[in-house]
């Protein structure tokens, strides 16, 4: 439907999805469309609301018996864009985002995962990661040897190439007969 403002000037509105388009329409609204729409209006939101994040209920109308209440995130639904959630009695519950504060990330994402497995107490992640550093820094040392290696070789062949071509002009010139003078 077309709309009119005096600050926006005119501008159409999708009444199935609420999407505004300020051009004019050449059809319903794409998934693009719907998606830039979505993000818009709810924000970075979404991103926090991962698998595992603990969430407390906000103005519910439907149910505002659950306003307070907490909850684990259990997946996000693409096609309602409502994201489950698994009450504390293990009921699951379709929610959508901006009734939704989350609490708690989950413990995967405040506790980082070790990179190589190894035994309890050897120091943690950080042994991991200089593990996983030092075999990297050791890789790259070993590349730029290799490098360093090829390099010199070429170089070594190169010199034996022109000292080659120098003894060949050198014999050759030997080899000329001396030009004889004609009176």
């Amino acid at each position: 439907r077309e709309e009119k403002s005096t600050s926006r000037g005119i501008y159409y509105v999708h009444q199935a999805t609420g999407i505004t388009q300020w051009d004019f329409p050449r059809g319903p609204p794409t998934k693009e469309h719907m998606d830039a729409d979505y993000q818009q209006r709810h924000g970075g939101k979404i991103a926090q609301l991962h698998p595992g994040a603990k969430v407390q209920f906000i103005n519910l109308t439907f149910s505002p018996q659950l306003n307070g209440k907490t909850a684990t995130c259990h997946r996000w639904d693409h096609t309602s864009g409502m994201v489950r959630v698994r009450l504390p009695t293990g009921e699951l519950k379709a929610v959508k985002p901006e009734n939704l504060l989350v609490i708690q990330a989950s413990e995967r994402r405040t506790n980082p995962q070790r990179l190589i497995p190894g035994p309890a107490g050897a120091g943690g992640s950080w042994a991991s990661r200089r593990l996983v550093l030092g075999v990297l820094g050791a890789g790259a040392f070993v590349f730029y040897a290799l490098v360093y290696a090829r390099y010199h070789a070429e170089q070594a062949a190169r010199q034996a190439a022109d000292e080659e071509r120098r003894r060949r002009a050198a014999e050759e010139e030997a080899a000329r007969p001396a030009p004889v003078a004609v009176p």
